[in-house]
């Protein structure tokens, strides 16, 4: 029988990732919030999220702007 390979570099860092999500979106929060505040967008805009994080900010942009296109 054979042992099971290590887990990779990728599942490693994934691991981690998802460890810390949490804490990272509490840091994180505050300076997307105040941001999210700044741009003002409106439902229908077009919006892309460039930044860090876990995705938090992407999901606060998209409640506030819908999921429908002007156009």
């Amino acid at each position: 029988m054979t042992a099971p390979a290590p887990p990779s570099s990728r599942a490693l860092a994934a691991q981690a990732w998802i460890e810390v999500r949490e804490l990272v979106d509490r840091q994180l929060s505050p300076l997307g919030l105040r941001a999210i505040d700044v741009l003002s967008p409106q439902p229908g805009e077009l919006i892309l999220d460039v930044g860090c994080g876990t995705g938090q900010t992407s999901r606060q942009l998209a409640e506030r702007v819908g999921p429908t296109v002007q156009g």
